[in-house]
């Protein structure tokens, strides 16, 4: 998607500094990982939102600052590295380690700058990669992260404990019920128990 600041046009969503990333995205992206980039640490905010005030250090580095490349900066819809992290995602399914293996380190090596990864011990430890990748490289391209957190039974209060470095402050809202679009529950025939195949 393109953007432009012309009368009548539309700025990118991203741009917009009340959008600030959890502090556990910083703090557990790899330090040499090219796709921390992506993360500006220059202005630590507190936020106030819907009676609940959170704080973090960390910012999207295209959204705070208001300049004409920040926002008209387009949104991939769909990339290369967003598929074959999908394509890795459907050989763990099918039991392909070796074969998500090359998916993972292509997108490790080349969009992370990363060493590859020699092997995985199991089938947890591909989804934790592939996680880890789609992580930092669709960074606030959109709702992935969620997705993939809800496939995987990952959106709960276990996996993100409050006063943990995923939930740093007691205070800290966690939503434990999102909506479900119509059609979704639809094609799944009213079963919308998280699956992850």
């Amino acid at each position: 998607m393109n953007y432009s600041t012309a009368s009548g046009e539309v700025i990118s969503p991203l741009f917009d500094n009340k959008m600030h990333l959890q502090p556990h995205v910083a703090d557990s992206i790899v330090v040499t990982d090219l796709r921390r980039a992506k993360i500006d640490s220059s202005i630590s905010s507190t936020q106030a939102t819907d009676g609940y005030s959170f704080q973090t250090k960390y910012n999207y580095k295209y959204s705070m600052v208001a300049d004409g490349a920040n926002q008209t900066r387009p949104i991939r819809l769909l990339s290369v590295e967003e598929l074959v992290l999908l394509r890795a995602q459907a050989k763990v399914v099918k039991g392909d380690l070796a074969g998500a293996l090359i998916d993972v380190n292509t997108i490790r090596t080349k969009s992370g700058g990363l060493p590859p990864i020699a092997a995985f011990a199991s089938s947890a430890a591909a989804i934790n990669a592939i996680l880890y990748e789609k992580r930092y490289s669709l960074l606030s391209e959109g709702a992935q992260r969620w997705v993939d957190l809800r496939a995987y039974n990952l959106l709960n209060r276990t996996s993100f404990p409050a006063g943990s470095k995923s939930a740093p402050y007691a205070s800290d809202p966690f939503t434990k019920v999102f909506p479900i679009p119509q059609a979704e529950f639809d094609a799944r025939k009213g079963d919308i128990a998280c699956k992850a195949s």
